[in-house]
């Protein structure tokens, strides 16, 4: 994905075509700096005789060239929200204070969830524009996200402060 290729060989990690979307879920869950990989995928090419994965075309969402700018972007941005962070700092008081400089920062975005909600349930949404409402680079830059954003930054700024972090993500359903 760092490299932009069109297609990924996941042929040797023998995924069952059922499992490709969460393979890919996994992938971009794990790594919050991809910002400029779609969180869907293209296509996925597979095995008709045992059904397993093959390759995986990604879905690009900005060219090489926006993708260096934003990332110049977060590379300018990035030392605000690690702001207090010392080699000395404990673990937990690293993660405290990535907190805090993220809170201070970072709005929620309801209105633009409900448009882009809207969008969706019109048939009208843009799979192929990168989802800054729910990426580090919208989280970090423009300092408005979702819930998904905050957890990928948060994630991303734990790393790059050298603490080992990982996504966990789940689905929320009323009446228990």
């Amino acid at each position: 994905l760092r490299d932009r290729v069109e297609k990924i060989d996941v042929s040797a990690a023998k995924v069952h075509v059922n499992d490709a979307e969460r393979l890919w879920y996994s992938v971009m869950n794990e790594h919050p700096e991809l910002h400029w990989v779609g969180y869907h995928y293209k296509n996925a090419e597979y095995s008709l005789s045992t059904n397993e994965i093959q390759y995986i075309e990604p879905q690009y969402c900005i060219d090489a060239q926006e993708h260096q700018r934003r990332q110049a972007e977060l590379d300018r941005v990035e030392s605000e929200y690690l702001e207090g962070v010392t080699p000395q700092s404990g673990d937990f008081d690293t993660a405290l204070q990535i907190y805090i400089n993220m809170a201070r920062r970072i709005d929620y975005d309801s209105i633009e969830l409900e448009r882009q909600n809207a969008r969706r349930r019109r048939g009208t949404h843009d799979y192929t524009a990168p989802d800054d409402l729910r990426n580090i680079y919208g989280a970090l830059v423009t300092r408005r996200t979702v819930c998904q954003g905050y957890a990928a930054a948060y994630q991303y700024l734990l790393q790059k402060a050298g603490l080992q972090s990982f996504m966990a993500v789940g689905d929320c359903h009323e009446g228990g």
